[in-house]
């Protein structure tokens, strides 16, 4: 799995294109897909002031905002909380009751 964002690797080839010569970016024709992802994502972030506005990359920047500047981190050092399972009561098996011989 490459390291590009989400958004970019969802997109097929020549949408990829499109974005590279819409944003600008040069040298892209010989890029393979992931190549492009790559590209792409570290182009679009180096120039983030210039293309944030941007209707046709706001999901573009949606997605990086939500894995990038998530103000839910996780605390490493925190307990891991157990989720409570309900378990099935198990009903006991009672063993048949032995007939009492008669006693001579």
């Amino acid at each position: 799995m490459s390291g590009a964002n989400s958004w970019l690797q969802r997109q097929r080839k020549t949408d990829l294109a499109e974005l590279a010569s819409y944003t600008g970016l040069k040298n892209y024709d010989a890029l393979k897909k992931v190549e492009l992802e790559l590209a792409l994502d570290e182009f679009l972030a180096e120039n983030a002031a210039t293309f944030q506005l941007d209707p046709k990359l706001a999901n573009y920047y949606a997605s990086r905002a939500r894995t990038i500047g998530s103000p839910l981190k996780k605390d490493v050092d925190a307990p891991v909380e157990r989720l409570k399972v309900a378990r099935r009561r198990v009903n006991a098996v009672k063993a048949p009751e032995e007939p009492i011989a008669p006693t001579e």
